[in-house]
């Protein structure tokens, strides 16, 4: 395959890979500002199989949690310290939305799933 050759799309048997691909073009066009200049977090989930890392510049959050099980999925509690009651979170990639619990996202993934969000702290 010529990942090159834009006279041919390029085809597969893996049809999430080109909207994974997609979604990271598209975050990184909503969150360029965000990414350039932002402090990197690295956050604690509750669940060993489950990491986790924030991206934060002034009120604004980008939180991506992935599950590095790759046979079962996985539940974790992760504490965004910033977060407020108010806060508004915007799921940029998620098979099931995340719970709040306070200052928690309680999440659910798949095997090798990695969910992001966009937390603007009002």
């Amino acid at each position: 395959m010529d990942i090159f050759n834009f006279s041919r799309a390029p085809k597969g048997e893996y049809p999430e890979i080109l909207e994974d691909v997609k979604n990271g073009i598209y975050m990184r066009a909503l969150s360029k500002n965000l990414l350039q200049d932002a402090a990197l977090v690295l956050l604690k989930p509750n669940n060993q199989e489950v990491i986790s890392y924030a991206r934060v510049k002034n009120n604004k959050i980008i939180v991506v949690i992935a599950n590095i099980d790759e046979e079962k999925a996985n539940t974790s509690k992760v504490k965004i310290s910033k977060m407020k009651k108010n806060s508004s979170i915007v799921p940029i990639k998620a098979k099931k939305e995340a719970a709040i619990d306070g200052k928690n996202l309680l999440v659910t993934l798949e095997p090798c799933e990695i969910q992001v969000y966009l937390i603007t702290i009002k």
